[in-house]
């Protein structure tokens, strides 16, 4: 079986991405371990014209292949499939909802071509039920495929307790722990302002900010929002209780500082792949975030998660219902049970079989 991926980034260069890229990467990986071979030839570029003229480009390399593709950039496919390429060899996944844009022209352009690929045998699939059931509403047919963990590499068992009593200090007993980029979806300025009430009522609590400060993960400055967290960290005088780690490359020391935490707070306000919140389940961590739609088939609320109305106030009380529940040793085989059926090794047989089915 031979699969060509498209976009949005080569799968060689795994430590430059976002979530997107990395789930990306690894399903290309276990692919591979599993015989299937992966083609990656260019580089798609963010950019929707020139991702359309890029993969025009692939077109005489394809010709004659019997190859499976796998578009993850749904403006490529559209280029792709105006070739001779055989519509019903083509795999479209929706990272993103189609709704992404504040524009409603594109918006509506977009649907119609979703609408005219899917019934000339395209498939499309999304990463949750929100996309996929939104999908369904509008006549066309996709499949729930949910985004997957390395639960090899995210386990309680990276625990480091001398991680841990650093992080601490001497002054702390929880750990608490949010990652995400820099940007103003992700919420950081909500989670500090929840965390500032929280330690009105409990100063042995710290909180640990991952995630690149430039709000991508391929800059190299501070996000005009980063500036704002910072300011409000130094006005609040919360120095002594937040450690912003800012990007850590390392996917191992991620698993380490995960399972070395109590609680995993999530306060984004749109979560198309949320993978910070799979890595924290499978590494043992309960997880309080805002109840939305995006988490329909990932969170449920007092089962894995504890799912708050969209408010400071809730969120607030979402930390400190964790907090009191933090010794629970229940908690992490719990998570960790959880999140075993996220699990790559679990999931990449219902992409061989979609494979398989084209």
């Amino acid at each position: 079986m031979n699969i060509l991926f498209l976009g949005p980034m080569l799968l060689s260069i795994p430590s430059e991405k976002g979530a997107v890229e990395d789930i990306i990467w690894q399903l290309a990986k276990r692919l591979t371990e599993e015989k299937v071979w992966i083609f990656n030839p260019i580089h798609l570029s963010a950019n929707k014209i020139e991702s359309c003229l890029s993969t025009l480009s692939l077109l005489a390399w394809c010709h004659g292949k019997n190859l499976v593709v796998h578009s993850h950039n749904p403006y490529a496919s559209l280029a792709f499939l105006s070739s001779s390429v055989r519509p019903k060899n083509h795999i479209i996944t929706l990272h993103y909802p189609p709704w992404v844009s504040n524009r409603a022209v594109e918006n509506f352009v977009f649907l119609k071509m979703l609408l005219t690929l899917n019934r000339c045998g395209v498939k499309l699939t999304a990463p949750n039920l929100l996309i996929s059931d939104w999908l369904k509403r509008r006549g066309m047919d996709c499949y729930y495929l949910p985004n997957g963990v390395d639960i090899s590499l995210f386990n309680p068992n990276k625990y480091d307790l001398k991680l841990r009593s650093r992080l601490l200090g001497n002054d702390a007993d929880v750990l608490l722990v949010s990652l995400g980029r820099m940007d103003p979806t992700k919420n950081q300025l909500v989670l500090l302002k929840a965390f500032s009430r929280v330690l009105k009522s409990n100063q042995r609590v710290k909180l640990i900010l991952i995630g690149p400060k430039s709000g991508t993960y391929r800059g190299s400055f501070p996000s005009e929002y980063a500036i704002r967290v910072q300011s409000f960290i130094e006005s609040e005088s919360l120095k002594s209780h937040v450690i912003w780690l800012g990007e850590v490359n390392s996917k191992e020391e991620v698993a380490r500082i995960l399972a070395s935490c109590d609680i995993c707070v999530h306060p984004s306000r749109v979560e198309a792949a949320p993978l910070a919140i799979l890595e924290a389940m499978a590494s043992g961590l309960n997880v309080v975030a805002f109840d939305l739609p995006w988490y329909k088939g990932y969170l449920e609320n007092g089962v894995n998660a504890i799912l708050c109305k969209n408010s400071l106030e809730a969120l607030t009380e979402g930390i400190i219902s964790a907090i009191e529940s933090s010794n629970d040793t229940d908690v992490r085989k719990r998570q960790q049970e959880c999140a075993k059926k996220f699990s790559w090794d679990f999931l990449i047989a219902d992409y061989k079989k979609l494979y398989a089915s084209e």
